[in-house]
């Protein structure tokens, strides 16, 4: 009787999370399909298992997943469940200096008359002119918060128009997709060039240099350590892609991604208030043409 009841308990929750991702199992469902279906119904179970646990905890179980030479199945919904139930993906510290960041960068691109010039023309603006423009605005955005590391932006093509760019933390690379639906936007690229840059560049830049970095900033440790977890070969979220629905929740949790978009959304949203304030105090002459 008793396995009865716990195997009953079991199929509920198998049904309860159809429901939560949304899917009709009376469907015809490809192979592929199903096993997306069953991801995903464990990862909800899972979550529940986890939502009692602290983050310190969450941290912990992923640190010892990034020990290991690979993970198996189960252990790979674990590692998601971990990341989707963390309380805090960015802690108030570093939020409360990255806000310094977002200020001191928009600080000096607002005193940038290259940059006003750029916003005016972006639309006539070459590819060489506009990469150009961006290796300058990643330069400046690096001196603004002081990440020593030297980007090289370059343009490519990625036939993924919802692919904007990407941070190669292996080569220190800022790629900017000109098949983006958004690059013939000035301030999205500002946002692109500041997510990856200032965002991924500098949480790398912190990473690699974690030791004297902590030394100067105790208080940053867990942080740094969730950073180092969200880039590990085992421990980085969803690096399979096994989820349909779950997909976009996983990486929108992953704290390096709560990070950097906050950076460059932010940055992109006051850019555009600095305009009449700043113009008339420009004294910059660096031009881009």
């Amino acid at each position: 009787m008793a396995n009865e009841v716990k195997q009953k308990m079991a199929n509920n929750k198998q049904e309860e999370a159809s429901s939560q991702v949304g899917v009709d199992l009376n469907q015809k469902l490809t192979e592929r399909e199903k096993m997306i279906l069953k991801n995903e119904q464990e990862l909800v179970v899972k979550k529940d298992e986890y939502m009692s646990l602290t983050d310190k905890e969450r941290i912990s179980r992923l640190d010892t997943l990034s020990k290991k030479e690979s993970l198996n199945h189960d252990q790979k919904i674990e590692r998601d469940a971990l990341w989707l139930t963390m309380e805090k993906p960015v802690s108030k510290e570093w939020e409360s200096m990255r806000d310094k960041h977002i200020d001191s960068i928009v600080d000096k691109s607002a005193s940038s008359l290259s940059f006003w010039i750029a916003e005016g023309d972006w639309g006539d603006m070459s590819d060489i002119q506009r990469e150009n423009f961006l290796q300058k605005t990643s330069d400046r955005n690096n001196q603004a918060i002081g990440n020593p590391k030297k980007m090289e932006v370059d343009l490519y093509s990625n036939p993924n128009p919802k692919n904007n760019g990407a941070y190669n933390n292996k080569t220190d690379k800022i790629s900017i997709n000109k098949n983006s639906e958004e690059f013939n936007s000035f301030y999205s690229n500002i946002n692109t060039i500041t997510h990856e840059g200032a965002g991924h560049g500098y949480q790398d830049y912190v990473i690699e240099d974690k030791s004297v970095y902590l030394k100067n900033k105790p208080e940053m440790k867990d942080q740094v350590k969730k950073f180092e977890l969200s880039y590990d070969d085992q421990t980085w979220p969803n690096k399979e892609d096994q989820y349909l629905s779950e997909t976009k929740t996983i990486y929108l949790a992953d704290p390096s991604e709560v990070d950097a978009f906050y950076v460059g959304d932010s940055v992109q949203n006051k850019m555009p208030g600095k305009k009449q304030v700043i113009l008339f105090e420009i004294k910059d002459e660096e031009i881009i043409k």
